[in-house]
């Protein structure tokens, strides 16, 4: 599966942005503090909640901090949308003419081991073949500092 998009609404600083991303390499690059580092902490963030919530807050707001992503392979689109506050998650599989072929929602807590959050890990090794967050972002998730520097 690849990232197609990514929503974010009152996370970190940023407000309602939406970003697409085409299939290939995409970079994001700007100054520091432009907010590269939030964008990319909030892909695991939506897949699989956040421990710390207020890191992603908004000073002075009181709207709720949430975020989703569109993830896109042959045949299938997954949307996964959460509110990093209160951990509801929505995901919804669709075909690639966007009808609807499942449905799920619940309340995934980080460090959650409900019959709700079970099923949720499921649908993720099922779309992602991963359920884990530390196997995701040891194998499929290229953070900072993951490239070797040519000094």
């Amino acid at each position: 599966m690849i990232l197609r998009s990514l929503e974010l609404k009152n996370f970190g600083l940023f407000n309602d942005e939406s970003y697409e991303f085409r299939r290939g390499m995409n970079l994001v690059i700007g100054p520091n503090e432009a907010g590269k580092s939030t964008m990319m902490e909030s892909v695991p963030a939506i897949l699989f909640g956040c421990n710390e919530k207020k890191r992603f807050q908004p000073w002075g707001q009181s709207e709720p901090t949430c975020a989703a992503l569109m993830l896109e392979n042959q045949c299938n689109n997954v949307l996964i949308e959460r509110n990093i506050d209160n951990d509801h998650v929505e995901l919804t599989q669709s075909d690639d003419m966007y009808q609807q072929q499942d449905h799920f929602i619940a309340t995934v807590a980080v460090g959650e081991y409900s019959s709700q959050q079970l099923a949720y890990r499921d649908y993720l090794a099922k779309i992602l073949g991963i359920h884990d967050e530390m196997l995701f972002r040891a194998s499929l998730f290229v953070g900072q500092g993951d490239f070797p520097s040519s000094a």
